[in-house]
């Protein structure tokens, strides 16, 4: 009897710590480490886009204008410079955890740092459909604020950690 619970201990102990997203390069616009299924991938810093397998996300305004204006800047000062900042892009994904834990589809990670280090943009999209699963803004000091992608407000989860999730599907 031991010998089962240490075997399924061993197994179940594997299954969740099996999963880690796979960093992938960028360069020249290129998105490179994704599998066939999801290439060629590349992201258009000017026209916030993301392509993969042929299939095109724009970025919503509100998005845009947050990434072509500088986060360490006032946000009040005025009307920002629509010019796409230094910022370093970060991409990282998963596309192999169709398990019974997960019920996350196969995603892409993208990462967006400004020079500072006061603030980061993580934005996460769903591979398949094409479609954002969840943006935030995560500020030094502060923690999550989301980035409210479709005008409709968002209300407290009831997780510990008060993180807001943008409303299920339409």
């Amino acid at each position: 009897m031991s010998k089962i619970l240490i075997w399924f201990i061993v197994g179940f102990s594997g299954l969740t710590n099996a999963h880690q997203d796979t960093p992938l390069s960028f360069k020249g616009g290129k998105i490179v480490g994704l599998p066939e299924r999801y290439s060629p991938a590349s992201f258009d810093k000017r026209k916030m886009s993301l392509k993969i397998k042929g299939k095109e996300l724009v970025f919503p305004k509100v998005l845009r204008n947050l990434l072509m204006a500088d986060v360490n800047d006032d946000p009040f000062g005025g009307i920002p410079k629509m010019e796409p900042h230094p910022y370093q892009y970060h991409f990282s994904s998963s596309w192999y955890h169709e398990d019974l834990l997960s019920s996350l589809p196969p995603y892409i990670l993208m990462t967006i740092k400004p020079e500072g280090d006061t603030a980061y943009f993580e934005l996460l999209i769903d591979m398949d459909k094409l479609e954002f699963i969840d943006a935030e803004l995560l500020v030094k000091k502060i923690g999550r604020v989301p980035i409210d992608l479709d005008g409709i407000p968002d209300k407290p989860s009831q997780e510990s950690d008060q993180k807001v999730r943008a409303p299920e599907g339409k």
